[in-house]
């Protein structure tokens, strides 16, 4: 551990003097690497006049000065961790700035410290959060490490109130389009550093969380379909696949829930129903394909619920969740006993279907559809006669 030595009340008085003209006081605090400057120059009200952003060009222009006060104490946050308590207090005591960039140094060095201490900072970025539209900067890249630091020191309720605040999405006024503080890439970035943290800390409302924020995106699309129909096979045709297809804030968080899904499921795979159920609880079809998918990953370990998924007539006859389903049909229906086979190759029903006007007839034709569709999933398991002798007796001719 390095020695510092703690400056003398002449060498303090001498300091101070000299920094009172801000081009020295630039070159100090750029300099400066001693933790024991905190505590006096936080005395002598040396954080308390941060830098606020500026506004030019009739607001389309808007700079954000870098505070060397504020830096000075992101370096003693990384260097100097058994100073801990001063640095929050120091932090702490910064007034409320509209300047992005002294938020961002703000966000940096509380996430250095342990997660007791940086549990005040936080609250106050988030309520700094809550006052703003759009965050600028860097932040991004420092919230989700302040959110993984709250997460694993066991501070879960801050952590989560900070990615709410930071993740939530509202209608801009001018193009009707649902945005969140960040842009995209930003937004995503803080999803893929911090999920695994908060899943860890708290599972159930992780999840909840991305539930609302993704159900409110649906809500407000108009390019959306009425409930349950969101469309999501086309603009998010491949739910097991990584990445967001069509770089979209909807994309994104359906990448999100999945995800939280997954790793909840890995963690604890006794809590599948309990996920599965919230999963169905969404009013979107979205969320539906990702229960089939986590069903399909985790089939061995529920494979009665597997079953009632397999066995669901709705499910098979809902168009817009046929890939996941299918899927989850080829990986369970060789593990089911004869009579759930049956079942399920037995389980469509005469369509009726309208010819002209008046008229509601029963199409032999269509019977052969459903028969077909009963049959497409399991043609890549191979030749049923071995496993599922009621496959080939339903075959249609």
């Amino acid at each position: 551990m390095t020695s510092w030595v703690k400056p003398t009340d002449e060498l303090i008085e001498r300091a101070l003097g000299t920094i009172a003209r801000p081009e020295y006081a630039r070159d100090f605090f750029e300099r400066l690497d001693n933790p024991e400057w905190i505590e006096p120059l936080r005395t002598h009200g040396y954080f308390e006049k941060p830098p606020s952003r500026v506004v030019e060009d009739e607001g389309r222009t808007i700079s954000l000065p870098r505070w060397p006060v504020s830096r000075y104490l992101v370096r003693m946050a990384e260097s100097a961790p058994e100073y801990a308590p001063a640095i929050q207090a120091a932090l702490l005591s910064i007034p409320d700035t509209n300047n992005d960039a002294v938020h961002e140094d703000i966000i940096a060095a509380a996430a250095k410290l342990p997660g007791t201490l940086a549990k005040a900072v936080a609250e106050r970025e988030a309520n700094w959060l809550k006052t703003v539209d759009r965050v600028f900067g860097s932040v991004n890249r420092k919230i989700s490490a302040l959110i993984v630091t709250l997460a694993r020191d066991q501070q879960a309720s801050s952590a989560l109130e900070l990615a709410r605040r930071a993740l939530r999405v509202q209608v801009d006024e001018k193009s009707g389009d649902v945005v969140g503080k960040f842009d995209r890439y930003d937004y995503e970035r803080i999803l893929e550093k911090a999920l695994t943290a908060l899943v860890a800390a708290d599972a159930k409302e992780t999840l909840l969380l991305l539930c609302r924020l993704l159900t409110f995106v649906l809500n407000k699309k108009k390019s959306i379909g009425d409930p349950p129909h969101d469309y999501s096979y086309i603009w998010y045709s491949r739910i097991e696949a990584d990445g967001n297809p069509r770089d979209t804030i909807e994309g994104t968080l359906v990448s999100a829930v999945r995800d939280a899904a997954l790793e909840w499921a890995r963690l604890d795979a006794t809590r599948l129903p309990e996920i599965v159920q919230i999963l169905k609880e969404q009013r979107w079809l979205v969320f539906h394909r990702i229960a089939l998918h986590l069903l399909k990953r985790y089939a061995n370990d529920v494979r009665d619920l597997a079953r009632q998924f397999v066995l669901d007539h709705g499910n098979f006859d809902e168009p817009m969740i046929r890939r996941e389903y299918d899927a989850l049909v080829r990986e369970v229906l060789c593990t089911l006993d004869d009579a759930d086979r049956a079942a399920y190759f037995n389980g469509s029903q005469p369509v009726p279907i309208s010819k002209g006007i008046g008229s509601s007839l029963v199409s032999g034709e269509m019977r052969q559809l459903m028969k077909r569709r009963r049959c497409g999933p399991t043609h890549e398991l191979g030749d049923a006669t071995d496993w599922c002798p009621s496959r080939n007796a339903f075959l249609p001719r």
